[in-house]
């Protein structure tokens, strides 16, 4: 993502937790007093939209200086994009932040297969539950 972004003002950083993180100058994100993104910011949103779709157990945290009506035009136009709601978590900027911050954060790994050989017996797990009479129908 960053080289699709180079020589632009898009910021993009990875973080310690594996996040990516993106940041728009609030200049090229929304016209004043408009909610409506910009094409730079929608162009962004794009490409993340796009990351999303290869990642099923991402989540994108969304924060716009402004009111915050932005972050819900936002997630609307990642859901126009084929980005489920739930996975756009909008929050409130830091203060005096003059950048819209889109931060994707991958999920929990997702178990392709288990062995189950290799796991100890669920010893007392369920008491009662082996050779208690079952109830007459």
């Amino acid at each position: 993502m960053k080289q699709l972004f180079e020589g632009t003002p898009v910021a993009i950083a990875s973080e310690p937790d594996g996040a990516m993180r993106v940041d728009v100058p609030l200049n090229f994100s929304f016209d004043d007093k408009s909610n409506a993104p910009k094409p730079p910011l929608r162009a962004v949103m794009d490409k993340v939209a796009v990351s999303m779709a290869r990642q099923a157990s991402t989540k994108v945290h969304v924060a716009t200086p402004g009111p915050p009506a932005r972050g819900a035009a936002m997630r609307s136009y990642l859901q126009g994009r084929g980005v489920i709601g739930l996975r756009v978590v909008v929050l409130a900027p830091p203060p005096g932040d003059a950048a819209v911050t889109l931060r994707v954060v991958p999920g929990p790994v997702a178990i392709d297969k288990l062995d189950d050989k290799n796991l100890p017996p669920p010893a007392n797990a369920f008491p009662g539950s082996r050779g208690a009479p079952k109830p007459a129908s």
